[in-house]
């Protein structure tokens, strides 16, 4: 073993000789942290140029902002996935025919809430977006425009759960546009806006409520607290009795009463002993006395 230095922060640390000889560069280095750091300086990951997708004609840099593709944005990437899962689905070409009850007999695996199921896995993408009508996004369905009855047994799953038959809704709207309540008319169109909120903004953008308070002492606080811990505590000490005062009272009346006297809790009576460093009458002190067994 040897104590070189680190080639990054000059921090003196012990490596063996063998493995210092099967170093090809010859940096050794104290940790991976430093190791990593002086890398990106040497080295910095290089960023390719401006590329333009080839479906929606929009500018990225592939490397950058977590694009993957060097020919697609990741939204026309992640729309080309879909449509392979849905090709390569099983049930994607599958006719409602076989979905249907054919002479009162229907197969036990195929029933109308699974055309439901390979609706919201096949168009899943939709479901981050709010109902097009009141931009409810707590929770939200995949309507059909044309009703699935009014299909032929020849038409395939793929065109029935297709993304211009759908509408994105809540359950209430949902239900009138199904009783007919609400026409298509009135419905507005899907646009990028109606989309929900992202998870960045929902997670890691912090609102005026959360954002931390300071107390008077410069100290910061909880979500709703008034004082930080130190000057509550300050505050609960100034409503304590003294001493000598306790320590007459203690052996006088009984915890409980006590602590109905002074409006808190039995533990806190014991807390302030605790502090004060004064002796409780012990277990069964209270019965005795009231026997005169004392």
């Amino acid at each position: 073993m040897k104590i070189i230095n680190c080639k990054l922060c000059d921090a003196s640390f012990k490596k063996g000789e063998y493995v210092m000889k099967i170093s090809k560069t010859g940096n050794h280095f104290c940790s991976l942290k430093c190791s990593t750091t002086y890398n990106n300086i040497v080295a910095p990951k290089k960023i390719g140029p401006p590329r333009e997708c080839k479906i929606c004609k929009a500018i990225y840099v592939f490397g950058k902002h977590k694009h993957k593709s060097k020919t697609f944005c990741n939204t026309c990437l992640e729309q080309k996935k879909m449509k392979k899962t849905k090709s390569n689905s099983k049930f994607f070409h599958e006719k409602v025919g076989e979905f249907r009850v054919v002479n009162n007999e229907r197969p036990k695996w195929l029933n109308r809430t699974s055309i439901c199921a390979f609706n919201r896995k096949w168009n899943s993408h939709l479901l981050e977006y709010a109902c097009q009508v009141c931009g409810y996004d707590k929770h939200v369905e995949l309507a059909h425009i044309k009703p699935v009855s009014a299909f032929d047994n020849s038409e395939t799953l793929g065109t029935i759960n297709s993304e211009n038959n759908l509408l994105v809704l809540c359950p209430n709207h949902h239900w009138e546009f199904d009783k007919q309540n609400l026409s298509l008319l009135e419905i507005p169109q899907r646009t990028l806006c109606s989309k929900k909120r992202t998870i960045a903004k929902k997670k890691f953008i912090k609102t005026k409520s959360e954002k931390t308070k300071t107390c008077g002492c410069g100290s910061p606080m909880n979500g709703g607290a008034v004082k930080c811990r130190k000057c509550w505590r300050i505050s609960r000490r100034d409503t304590w009795p003294s001493k000598e005062e306790l320590q007459r009272r203690v052996w006088e009346t009984p915890c409980l009463q006590l602590a109905k006297e002074y409006g808190v809790l039995d533990c806190s009576i014991n807390i302030w002993c605790r502090a004060y460093g004064i002796s409780k009458p012990p277990r069964g002190y209270w019965k005795k006395k009231e026997f005169g067994k004392l």
